[in-house]
């Protein structure tokens, strides 16, 4: 049976979302990439560790014996190196990302604009953000494989007290990387490659629009199953570019204001892990939303009651918010 070719574009709004929806498939694309190689080399650290434990002497006080500890420290270090690499490659690639979610949508859809002037290839975009976010993950990144070693020489410094058996402290090492590095990794990457193709595609929404009044940017929520209710509650919302999108805060009693998903200036706990996006918008595209579907009013309220019940709180009574 012959697969059926999509539909060709017949509107500006059509094209725009035609192309918005290509770079998003190529974003979850690169993050599933970038999160199995950050686990490939993690694991393979851990092989390398229990390989050095494995070979180590018998006798608990040969345990700190300075070879050992040094061995560990390499490896931290080499680890911290790989991880490092890896992320920088991501968030760059992220970041063009970013800047194709503006180009790409306006370009598809120029031919059938009145003004096809005003989509015209955007300039030159600021690197130096991309730069000092990838110094940032890299020291970031550096701390959590610091940290990683210190839990394991910990681990090693139980046997030599007599408090465990030098295979309790390899189960412990088995559990510690795997689990609390990983993880550690994965939120600071995460958050990070957001950080990126969001910083990019707003710096690349204000160049277009200091040349078409029209633009505009708009929130999308991220559609993972366990996401922030008032994340999902401001999906749909369409901000000028230059002003920032208002958001309900998380308890539900304030407002706050980010001016994209994973804003760099926004309070922490706004930032990691979010995995939403700002696209551009105009109101002659007819276009709602581009990619996934909205919540309704019912759903957002069940994730809501969920959020406060998984962290013991009572929900206030609050209109804030509303679109």
């Amino acid at each position: 049976m012959a697969t059926r070719k999509p539909d060709t574009p017949r509107t500006a709004g059509q094209a725009a979302k035609a192309a918005l929806l290509q770079v998003m498939r190529e974003r979850v694309a690169l993050w599933a990439d970038v999160d199995a190689e950050l686990g490939r080399m993690i694991e393979q650290a851990l092989l390398t560790v229990l390989g050095q434990l494995a070979r180590a002497p018998s006798d608990y006080q040969q345990w700190v014996l300075p070879r050992l500890v040094e061995g560990l420290r390499r490896v931290g270090d080499e680890l911290a190196v790989q991880l490092g690499t890896a992320a920088a490659g991501g968030l760059r690639q992220a970041w063009q990302l970013g800047e194709r979610a503006v180009s790409l949508p306006l370009m598809a859809a120029a031919p059938f604009e009145l003004q096809g002037s005003a989509s015209a290839a955007l300039g030159q975009v600021d690197l130096r953000q991309l730069r000092a976010l990838q110094a940032v993950n890299t020291d970031r990144i550096s701390g959590a494989t610091a940290e990683m070693v210190q839990q394991i020489n910990r681990q090693l410094g139980q046997v030599v007290l007599g408090v465990q058996s030098p295979f309790d402290a390899m189960q412990a090492v088995q559990t510690l990387m795997p689990e609390k590095t990983k993880a550690q990794v994965r939120g600071i990457v995460t958050s990070n490659l957001g950080t990126a193709f969001n910083t990019a595609s707003w710096q690349a929404l204000a160049a277009q629009a200091a040349r078409d009044p029209e633009i505009r940017k708009q929130w999308r929520r991220s559609g993972k199953l366990h996401s922030r209710w008032n994340h999902d509650l401001a999906d749909g919302q369409v901000q000028p570019v230059d002003q920032p999108f208002v958001l309900v805060s998380a308890d539900g009693r304030s407002q706050v204001e980010l001016m994209y998903p994973a804003d760099p200036a926004a309070p922490v706990g706004e930032v990691i892990h979010c995995g939403c996006v700002a696209l551009p918008w105009k109101a002659g595209w007819k276009m709602k939303r581009a990619t996934i579907q909205a919540y309704s009013p019912a759903e957002i309220a069940a994730r809501r009651e969920k959020a406060a019940q998984a962290e013991g709180k009572r929900l206030p009574k609050t209109g804030v918010g509303k679109r």
